[in-house]
């Protein structure tokens, strides 16, 4: 059972999932956008995009508000941020 989260929206635990699932689709544009731009230019996409998305998720009024701004900009900016650190802890193994 999931337990509320204060606020006007009343979201769930449950509703950051689609964060998570974003993470795992927009994990190979990051790798791409790495290859291509390198690991600086990822990284600095990376926070402009997850600060972007929590700070457009703080205007939100309606459940899907939410849902799209942390969703899909923050699953956006948490796959170039997380790739940056799994290349960064693979790189010795190479």
């Amino acid at each position: 059972m999931a337990v509320c989260l204060r606020g006007p929206l009343r979201l769930s635990r449950d509703s950051s999932a689609i964060s998570h699932v974003q993470w795992r689709v927009w994990a190979p544009v990051a790798g791409q956008l790495i290859d291509r731009l390198g690991a600086r230019a990822a990284y600095a996409f990376g926070l402009a995009s997850l600060g972007f998305a929590y700070l457009l998720a703080g205007f939100s009024t309606q459940l899907w508000h939410y849902m799209v701004t942390v969703g899909l900009l923050g699953g956006l900016g948490a796959a170039s941020l997380g790739m940056i650190i799994c290349l960064g802890a693979a790189e010795p193994l190479v």
